[in-house]
């Protein structure tokens, strides 16, 4: 520009050539133990080399091992408190104890162990409710029973009558009402989730997934659609020439009961004998010619199943024959 002091780039190099920063300043130990609190409440006895790998996976930075222990250090402070403050208030800490030993009545784990270390008698720092004599001065007196309700008497009060019932609407509630400590139904600890179980297939028995996904039954079904397809093929072939034709069923004759007493038929004469017997004659030819005009049934051809279908047949359970046909 014109009457102005300025400059004007001539070149652009994008190549990068300054070396890659590790140690950054700004991320001080005190920064890096608040960063690393959730980190350090969950396991207190956390390696500094895993302190280590996090940051440089995260933030790229280099840690020596002494700044990870004082961001390791920074952070248990914060959560326990530091030594300075814990003495401060070791006189808190036994007024609180005294006042549950006044409360309780009996000594807690820390009094007893002060106790035994001076040789006294714990027994002596007890209440006496305790104790195995006020136990019995109390139920030293006979307690006697009280008359049933069928031996009451009856009063001049009017008698009460219980609440009304009335059903509410709807299903009736199955679960008791939970307290606010207690896990409800909406959250994370309502049921067991399955994401760290491992699936077991029930039709190879093989880890890491199910009979529906399996793929080995998979491979199966589509090689036992194949034969299936391929033997209807041939069957459809070899049947193309031959009909099948459906069997005459055979009904049985009735049977009539004929009577106990039998009647002798009267003799013939000579002329009608052998009319019934030209008469029998002539019904034979009409059956025979009847017979032959008929079509005879065919006999259908059964085909045995092939040595692949055999294998398979072996390997695969019986479920599986099914896709044969």
């Amino acid at each position: 520009m014109k009457r102005e002091n300025s400059w004007q780039l001539t070149s652009c190099y994008k190549k990068h050539t300054c070396s890659k920063a590790t140690k950054i300043g700004i991320m001080s130990s005190q920064w890096l133990s608040k960063a690393f609190m959730k980190k350090i409440c969950e396991n207190l006895k956390i390696k500094l080399r895993s302190l280590i790998k996090k940051a440089h996976s995260k933030w790229n930075v280099d840690l020596t091992m002494t700044k990870a222990a004082r961001v390791k250090q920074q952070a248990l402070d914060e959560i326990n408190g530091t030594y300075g403050e814990q003495y401060r208030r070791i006189h808190d800490y036994a007024a609180e104890l005294l006042r549950k030993f006044q409360l309780t009545g009996y000594p807690c784990e820390h009094a007893m162990s002060c106790i035994r270390k001076m040789c006294l008698d714990v027994k002596n720092y007890v209440n006496k409710c305790y104790r195995k004599q006020t136990y019995v001065d109390c139920y030293q007196h006979v307690i006697y029973p009280l008359n049933g309700p069928n031996l009451w008497s009856r009063t001049e009060n009017d008698d009460v009558l219980p609440p009304v019932f009335r059903k509410p609407i709807g299903r009736p509630k199955l679960r008791r009402n939970k307290t606010g400590d207690e896990p409800h139904n909406n959250g994370p600890l309502s049921k067991l989730a399955r994401t760290g179980q491992q699936q077991k297939c029930s039709y190879c028995f093989a880890l890491g997934h199910n009979k529906r996904t399996c793929p080995r039954k998979r491979k199966m079904e589509a090689a036992a659609k194949k034969n299936a397809t391929a033997q209807a093929k041939k069957g459809a072939k070899k049947g193309a020439g031959t009909t099948r034709t459906p069997k005459p069923n055979k009904i049985p004759a009735k049977t009539t009961t004929q009577p106990a007493t039998r009647l002798q038929p009267k003799r013939k004469s000579s002329t009608q004998v052998g009319g019934s017997q030209e008469s029998q004659t002539s019904s034979k030819r009409a059956r025979c010619s009847s017979s032959a005009s008929q079509p005879q049934p065919s006999i259908a051809t059964v085909t045995s199943p092939s040595r692949r279908s055999l294998r398979f047949m072996a390997k695969t359970p019986p479920r599986a024959w099914k896709a044969l046909g």
